[in-house]
């Protein structure tokens, strides 16, 4: 399967890495480059190009993953809109962003079209980039040890 990412957007739902980290995309990378393993997916992360000096887009490909920077003054949605009006009906291609914009075009298109949460949630495998959100399990004897330690008339700990 082939994704293109809204990658900027893709990292601000991403718990882990921050918009405002001075290395954000090389993280996103990283992370993406992990989750890929033996898969025959493609994925495409699509940035904004934000520097003035960028006036012609620049390509990384790093194994399956390609990283598109787009010109100083093209926007990500804007790159992602013209290729999706440029796809053929039902390709196979996945769209991820949670601009609704892109997504109104992919389904115009016929395009399958995830959410950042969605894209997140099924090619996501907890670490690092975790939210944190996941109890610990805790066990009988965890509890025990615990009420033990609160019900002690001596005070102590």
């Amino acid at each position: 399967m082939k994704y293109i990412v809204d990658a900027y957007n893709l990292i601000g739902y991403m718990h882990g890495i921050s918009l405002s980290d001075r290395d954000k995309e090389s993280q996103l990378q990283r992370f993406i480059i992990s989750r890929i393993g033996d898969s025959r997916d493609h994925i495409v992360l699509v940035f904004d190009g934000k520097r003035v000096e960028q006036s012609f887009q620049r390509k990384e490909v790093q194994g399956a993953v390609t990283s598109i920077f787009t010109p100083y003054g093209i926007t990500a949605d804007q790159y992602m809109i013209k290729k999706i009006q440029q796809a053929p009906e039902k390709s196979k291609w996945v769209i991820v962003s949670s601009d609704r914009e892109i997504r109104l075009a992919a389904k115009h298109k016929r395009l399958l079209s995830w959410t950042s949460d969605e894209f997140l949630a099924r090619y996501h495998h907890h670490d690092e980039f975790d939210s944190g959100d996941e109890k610990p399990s805790v066990s009988d004897s965890d509890v025990d040890y615990w009420l033990d330690q609160f019900n002690r008339s001596d005070g102590a700990l």
